[in-house]
């Protein structure tokens, strides 16, 4: 799952994927195992210079969309300008976060059939 964040936080990147040395790939383990890979961080020449963080969801055999919907909220309440998961755009807000990724995943398995 595609997950695009527009910040001008510094040190978002830095927070959502603690480590020193951050290249592609590189990802942070979610307390239920799911796992987001970090794809790479754009600054677009805009005012106020936002940054845009892209990374991959995957999913553990333990992970749930509350525990899911949960870490990305804390990570982004606050610090983030705009939240986009799999091209469509989510409100900063958990229940909102939490229906999106289940409709996602529901969409993706159908898409398996």
């Amino acid at each position: 799952m595609k997950i695009e964040i527009s910040t001008k936080t510094k040190g978002l990147t830095n927070s959502m994927f603690p480590k020193e040395d951050l290249h592609v790939e590189d990802y942070v383990e979610l307390p239920d195992g799911s796992r987001l890979i970090f794809k790479g961080e754009l600054v677009l020449r805009s005012y106020g210079n936002p940054t845009l963080v892209i990374a991959n969801l995957m999913f553990g055999p333990k992970s749930t969309s509350d525990s899911v919907s949960e870490w990305l909220f804390q990570k982004l309440n606050g610090n983030a300008s705009e939240l986009v998961i799999n091209t469509r755009n989510v409100p900063l807000d958990k229940d909102r976060i939490k229906k999106t990724i289940e409709v996602e995943v529901k969409r993706s398995d159908m898409l398996l059939i």
